[in-house]
C-alpha cells in the first residue's frame, strides 16, 4: 500500500504456489482414490448382481432339480408310506378275520361236539327210557303174578282178575282202580292186604325189590256183607296171609275181625 516494496511478498507467494499445489496434488490424490473407489463400488455392484444372478441362476436350478428329482421321490415315498398304511391296516383286518374264522371253526367243532353229546345222550336216554319202560313192565307182571295169586283165593267168587298197572304200579281188581272200588270197603281192604303181602313175597322173591322198613295191616272187613260172608271172606284173607308169611314171618298184626293176630 502506498507503494511501499513488500519485502515478504515473494516467500507468501512460494509458500501459497506450494500450498496450491499440494492441494491440487491432494485433490488429484482424492479424485484418483474416489475413482479407485467407485471403481470398487462399481465392481462391488457388478460382482453382487453377478452373484445375485448365479444365486438365482443356482436357485432356479435347484428349484428345477427339486421338481424333477427330489419332489417326485418325495411324493412316492409319501405315497409308499400311505400304502404300507394301508397294506398293515388290511393285514390286521385279516389277521382279525383269521381269528375271527379259528374262533367260528371253534364253536363249530364245540357245536358238532356237542350236538354229538346231545345225540348220544338222547340215545342213551331213549336207550334207558326203553329199558326203564320194558323194566317198569317186567317188574309190573311179576308183581301182577304175586298178587293175582294172593288175592284172587281170598275172594274167588268176587274177583275174577287182578293185575299191578304198569303205569302207576298201583292194584287193579276186575279192571277197576281202587278209586272205582270204594263202593264195596271189603274188597278195597282184601286189595290193600294183598297187595302188602304182595310187597313181602317181592322183596323175599325178586332180586330188585326192597322190603319196606314196616308196614302196618288195618283191613276191616265189615264191608264184605258181614256175618257168615263176611266171617268166610275174613277166614279167608287171614289163611292166605298165614300161608304167606310162613315161618320166616316176625309178626303180622291184622286188624280184622276184632283184631286178631297171626303170629
Amino acid at each position: 500500500m502506498c507503494g511501499q516494496p513488500d519485502p515478504g511478498l515473494a516467500e507468501r507467494q512460494a509458500q501459497r504456489a506450494l500450498e496450491l499445489t499440494r492441494a491440487k496434488e491432494a485433490a488429484a490424490a482424492l479424485d484418483s482414490e474416489l475413482s479407485r473407489a467407485q471403481r470398487s463400488v462399481q465392481s462391488a455392484v457388478e460382482a453382487r448382481r453377478k452373484a445375485e444372478q448365479d444365486a438365482q441362476r443356482l436357485a432356479g436350478r435347484a428349484g428345477a432339480y427339486r421338481a424333477q428329482e427330489i419332489t417326485p421321490r418325495e411324493e412316492a415315498r409319501s405315497r409308499a408310506r400311505a400304502g404300507e398304511s394301508e397294506v398293515r391296516a388290511k393285514l390286521e383286518a385279516v389277521k382279525a378275520r383269521r381269528q375271527e374264522l379259528a374262533q367260528v371253526a371253534e364253536l363249530e367243532k364245540k357245536e358238532a361236539s356237542s350236538s354229538q353229546q346231545a345225540e348220544e345222550a338222547a340215545k342213551a336216554w331213549a336207550a334207558t327210557e326203553g329199558e326203564a319202560l320194558q323194566h317198569r313192565k317186567q317188574t309190573a307182571k311179576q308183581l301182577s303174578q304175586i298178587f293175582a295169586d294172593l288175592v284172587i283165593p281170598m275172594a274167588p267168587d268176587k274177583i275174577r282178575s287182578a293185575v299191578i298197572d304198569p303205569k302207576t304200579l298201583a292194584p287193579k281188581i276186575n279192571g277197576r282202580t281202587l278209586k272205582q272200588l270204594a263202593r264195596s270197603a271189603g274188597l278195597v281192604s282184601i286189595t290193600h292186604t294183598a297187595f302188602h303181602l304182595m310187597v313181602l313175597e317181592a322183596a323175599r322173591s325178586m332180586p330188585l325189590a326192597m322190603l319196606p322198613r314196616c308196614q302196618w295191616l288195618d283191613a276191616p272187613l265189615d264191608g264184605l256183607g258181614g256175618r257168615p260172608e263176611g266171617e268166610r271172606l275174613a277166614n279167608a284173607v287171614l289163611t292166605v296171609c298165614a300161608e304167606v308169611t310162613g315161618s320166616d314171618a316176625k309178626r303180622l298184626s291184622c286188624h280184622m275181625c276184632g283184631g286178631s293176630e297171626l303170629g
